[in-house]
């Protein structure tokens, strides 16, 4: 990264050492840096300004570790760069390293949201099926390529896991519900 390059902040912090790096999986990374401590930033009165998840994700300048600037191209919106560092890394990560998620798999999405939405393309790009979105919100449309079976089915929140029961079993019988 050179001085005026345009990069995101992401909220994965790793030394690139210790043995969760050493395996690729920075995000669990168990190494403590200096600013977990202390800040270099003060308020007027000299009272230490805390960076939230060390990004200071809301600030439009920010000092943070080295692992966690990432360069982006010139011509890539801030406005769709920013889903990158938030929505797209956690969901992605959340189905494919930390969950695991195989092709075949059956995946089970809760909340259609920043995250969820990038979880849901998450399993579909590893050949989960199927994929069921839970969108919280009624009022919230689920994409139609992301519906279960191309229909939208509307459940109450406590019929959630009968549903899953229900598709689970279909499974181990050879069949969808």
């Amino acid at each position: 990264v050179i001085p005026g390059q345009r990069t995101l902040i992401t909220l994965v912090r790793a030394c690139g050492t210790c043995f969760f790096c050493g395996h690729e999986q920075p995000a669990l990374c168990e190494t403590s840096f200096p600013r977990d401590a202390t800040s270099p930033l003060t308020t007027l009165d000299g009272e230490p300004v805390l960076h939230g998840f060390h990004t200071a994700a809301f600030a439009e300048r920010v000092v943070v570790h080295e692992s966690q600037v990432v360069p982006i191209p010139d011509d890539l919106p801030f406005d769709c760069a920013s889903l990158l560092s938030c929505g797209v890394l956690t969901g992605y990560g959340a189905v494919t390293k930390t969950s695991g998620v195989e092709a075949g798999a059956s995946v089970v999405v809760i909340g259609a949201g920043g995250v969820g939405l990038n979880s849901i393309q998450a399993a579909a790009l590893t050949g989960a099926a199927p994929v069921i979105a839970v969108a919280l919100d009624p009022a919230l449309p689920v994409p139609a390529h992301h519906r279960h079976d191309d229909r939208e089915r509307r459940v109450e929140p406590h019929r959630i896991a009968d549903l899953l029961r229900r598709q689970h079993e279909g499974e181990q019988r050879g069949r969808r519900p």
